[in-house]
């Protein structure tokens, strides 16, 4: 079934390996998929690019056996139909950013989460949803280490419309790593957490709120996208970054 949807998250899993959600015309979440997973490669469509605020029209059909809380899972059919229509402008994709909100955390799941960090695979009515937030409370990047082995951490803190605090959330908007690699160019750490914190201080910000496969035993909490009004990241995306020769670390 053919369908028009504007993207709304696109993920960093590991490596190469991407995710992608995106929001129709009547306000459902679409989570495309690949047999064989998404990676950045899939993201390009002839000259153009599948990121947020851009429409595009795929080929989807609801995949079978969903399991709560991933009830949004689509299965991305004939890639190479897919079609990039047009990148909304700022008050449509403030206005779709609005109507996918919930007040609260708790709000888009619809059901209580443990810790305010994890739910139980099987519950939740949703796995994906936005919050305009109250606050952000803090924002650090550094680098885990663990023996001789390290991980790259992205880190939020951020309270919701009634007051409720979600502490040391891991980030896995792409754009938005991209942009922490770049920054680490021309800055000592210290310096770029302090300027992502000056920048999420000042503007009207949105968080597209998800969860995780099952880990552990947990579907766990992970801050999908940030979007601020004027755009912090001035209308570049991941491959404004990658073009100019960023890279991800593998972990």
């Amino acid at each position: 079934m053919r369908q028009e949807i504007i993207i709304t998250d696109l993920t960093h899993m590991s490596g190469e390996h991407v995710c992608l959600a995106g929001v129709d015309r009547k306000g459902n979440t679409i989570r495309p998929m690949l047999q064989s997973g998404i990676f950045m490669r899939d993201l390009y469509i002839d000259k153009y690019l599948l990121h947020p605020r851009i429409v595009v029209s795929m080929e989807l059909e609801p995949q079978t056996n969903r399991i709560a809380p991933h009830l949004e899972d689509h299965l991305w059919k004939i890639e190479e139909s897919t079609q990039i229509l047009r990148l909304a402008a700022d008050n449509i994709w403030r206005i779709v950013l609005q109507r996918t909100s919930f007040n609260t955390v708790r709000d888009i799941f619809e059901v209580d989460l443990h810790e305010n960090k994890n739910i139980r695979p099987g519950e939740g009515s949703r796995s994906i949803g936005t919050i305009k937030t109250k606050s952000i409370d803090f924002f650090e990047y550094k680098v885990l280490h663990f023996g001789q082995q390290h991980r790259q951490g992205y880190r939020l803190s951020f309270t919701d419309s009634e007051d409720n605090s979600f502490q040391d959330i891991s980030i896995t908007d792409l754009a938005l790593r991209y942009y922490i690699h770049y920054l680490k160019r021309s800055m000592k750490i210290e310096e770029l957490n302090e300027f992502i914190r000056e920048k999420f201080n000042h503007e009207e910000i949105w968080l597209r709120i998800g969860l995780t496969r099952e880990w552990n035993e947990w579907c766990w909490l992970q801050v999908n996208g940030i979007y601020t009004f004027p755009d912090y990241l001035n209308g570049s995306n991941f491959d404004t970054f990658r073009k100019q020769g960023v890279e991800l670390p593998d972990y």
